[in-house]
């Protein structure tokens, strides 16, 4: 079911192109906004060890991810670009993809494991993907 405006014709292709473009603005902002408040919210709380991110940080990160999902879903784009978009603007904080960091280990297996659910595994051995490599 479409969330909202017609299901047919030239205004149901524009309406997704449309609203996919102002999401990847909104993630243009959000990789100039999100820094700058993270320094903010860090002036008045501090974090445990200097050297770590604050416990809040992917709390906040995961929570911002689901909410430009579901505007996306709303927006008739796809829910994949809302999450980019805030990975986008959280990408660009210090010390948030560290390599010894928390989230970089668990974003790097949501990554991996959301690609392999999408390979049909019948599909990799199939006549024409060994043929043609497709």
């Amino acid at each position: 079911a479409v969330p909202w405006g017609p299901a047919e014709g030239p205004v149901a292709i524009v309406i997704p192109v449309l609203s996919s473009a102002g999401l990847l603005l909104v993630g243009l902002a959000c990789a100039r906004i999100i820094p700058v408040a993270y320094r903010a919210a860090l002036a008045h709380a501090p974090a445990p060890r200097p050297e770590e991110p604050p416990p809040w940080l992917t709390p906040a990160a995961l929570a911002w991810a689901a909410t430009l999902a579901v505007a996306a879903y709303y927006m008739r784009s796809t829910p994949l670009l809302g999450t980019f978009v805030a990975g986008v603007g959280f990408a660009t904080v210090d010390r948030v993809l560290d390599e010894d960091g928390p989230v970089l280990g668990w974003l790097t297996r949501l990554f991996f494991a959301s690609i392999g659910f999408v390979v049909r595994g019948g599909a990799l051995f199939s006549l024409p993907a060994i043929f043609y490599g497709a």
